[in-house]
């Protein structure tokens, strides 16, 4: 009796015990109803980082228990209400489902009109602006929030990158900004009008160009040396491997060693590493030779996709893999070395050719009416050119002016 009375209370604490361990929708509820914001959050914090928080599929009428708690803590005007925007604003690919929390939120945005910030960042981080629809660009047009973010990301691009033009146009016109299209659309006629003015030089420089006899023996020897430079710049073009173009560094983690073999001479080894997001990848190195496990980064090529089959811990699968292939220090160093190099070969190779314009216009004694009229219509053309620039200058000077009054999201 004594025994049976000892084991009685203990299944009975058991019970309590295992019935407690999982948090339902119920519970959530009942947090809610009971204006118990903070255990509500808690639940929301540990269930993205356990990485059960899930969302269930729009046509799918019950709510998660994670779903019921995030949008039951979203008007309660609390401090938690802004904690859990942001968390699942910061969270959002760690959230099962995650893709239908876009369509809920505009839906709740829709029915309270508004929101703590944390749910306008998200809508707007994940919004493609690139390809707009009409109702999603009236939100952004009308509500201060929303406004206030389109006028930081125009304000940043104005200041980093005042050249983006069709970046600048996507944000003023997700923005309804007039003002900014207006200062687009006549910087863009002024460059037209440059344009056109550039072309006609060219053009003249062309026909007084057909009209004028190679002469004298420097421009002989400057020719030579142009095509040195061509030649030279020929062979870099071909030796330089553009696979090079794609490197980039990998960073992750060393798993194992996997082959080891020998290329015209060179020693390979082959090894399985995780990549960032914890995905298989093989690596093949040229130089590196790993002694143990752990992280590490290094400038790689991307190869090949290689079918193996997984380990049973990852599932036994078959699976096409993908690998990297180690960019070794000195091949990226000649890699770099060439490059500068064909830079500063096109550089003196632009530079000899205007050197060969002007020696054959000094080195030409006919058609010298033509040579006269064209400087003549040159110098019109440049000072056009140069009118139009200060307008340039000064409409993107109208740009930066409006970016410094609205750079504050």
């Amino acid at each position: 009796m004594k025994i049976r009375s000892l084991i009685i209370p203990l299944i009975v604490l058991t019970l309590l015990f295992g019935s407690s361990c999982e948090t339902t929708k119920e519970d959530v509820q009942k947090y809610l109803n009971q204006g118990d914001y903070e255990q509500v959050y808690s639940f929301l914090e540990k269930s993205i980082s356990d990485r059960r928080a899930s969302i269930n599929d729009l046509d799918v009428t019950d709510k998660t228990a994670f779903e019921t708690g995030f949008f039951g803590l979203l008007p309660s005007n609390s401090a938690y209400a802004s904690k859990a925007a942001d968390l699942v604003s910061n969270n959002h690919q760690r959230i099962e489902n995650s893709q239908n929390l876009e369509p809920l939120l505009w839906s709740y945005l829709s029915e309270h009109k508004t929101a703590p910030k944390g749910v306008y960042t998200y809508l707007y981080d994940t919004y493609d602006f690139r390809n707009p629809d009409a109702q999603t660009l009236s939100w952004f047009q009308t509500d201060s929030v929303f406004l206030g973010l389109l006028k930081a990301d125009l304000s940043q691009t104005i200041h980093e990158n005042i050249f983006a033009t069709n970046d600048l146009r996507m944000w003023a016109k997700a923005g309804g900004f007039d003002e900014i299209l207006e200062i687009l659309d006549e910087i863009s006629r002024l460059l037209r009008e440059k344009n056109a003015a550039q072309g006609s030089i060219h053009r003249i420089d062309t026909e007084q160009d057909e009209a004028i006899q190679f002469a004298g023996s420097r421009l002989s020897s400057m020719s030579g040396d142009r095509r040195s430079l061509e030649r030279r710049i020929d062979f870099l073009e071909e030796q330089i491997n553009p696979g090079l173009d794609e490197s980039f560094i990998f960073r992750g983690y060393m798993i194992a060693l996997i082959d080891r073999f020998t290329i015209t001479g060179h020693p390979r080894e082959v090894y399985e590493v995780r990549d960032y997001y914890g995905n298989i990848r093989l690596l093949i190195t040229t130089e590196t030779s790993f002694q143990s496990k752990g992280t590490f980064s290094m400038r790689v090529q991307e190869f090949l996709e290689i079918p193996m089959q997984l380990k049973q811990e990852y599932g036994g699968f078959n699976r096409n893999i993908k690998s990297y292939v180690e960019v070794g220090s000195s091949n990226w160093s000649d890699y770099l070395a060439d490059k500068a190099e064909l830079e500063d070969l096109k550089t003196q190779l632009s530079r000899l050719n205007n050197q060969i314009q002007r020696q054959r216009t000094s080195s030409s004694n006919a058609n010298a009416s033509l040579a006269q009229t064209s400087a003549s219509l040159k110098e019109e053309l440049n000072e056009e050119i140069r009118v139009l620039e200060n307008q340039i200058r000064s409409k993107r000077r109208e740009l930066v002016d409006w970016a410094n009054t609205n750079t504050s999201k």
